[in-house]
């Protein structure tokens, strides 16, 4: 089976695409092959790395920060167009 087949249970479907200009295909196949390489490397890395790392907790402690945002209204808004 290559790569072009859809494989669900047992069954397979074939997907096609087809686009107007040549260019436009030749981009949208580029981007497969990235993404088939990023998800090849991200599954190598997680099979390696990521078995023998301890989790971390980084979230920082309820209520250990703040953030004050102005408020703007209206006509604060117009005020500053003009």
């Amino acid at each position: 089976m290559d790569d072009s087949t859809l494989t669900l249970a047992g069954h397979h479907a074939f997907i096609g695409m087809g686009f107007t200009e040549r260019t436009e295909a030749f981009d949208f196949n580029v981007a497969l092959q990235e993404h088939a390489k990023y998800d090849k490397q991200y599954l190598k890395f997680k099979l390696t790395l990521l078995p023998g790392m301890r989790s971390v907790g980084r979230s920082l402690p309820k209520g250990s920060f703040t953030l004050s945002l102005p408020r703007i209204t209206v006509c604060d808004r117009e005020k500053q167009s003009k």
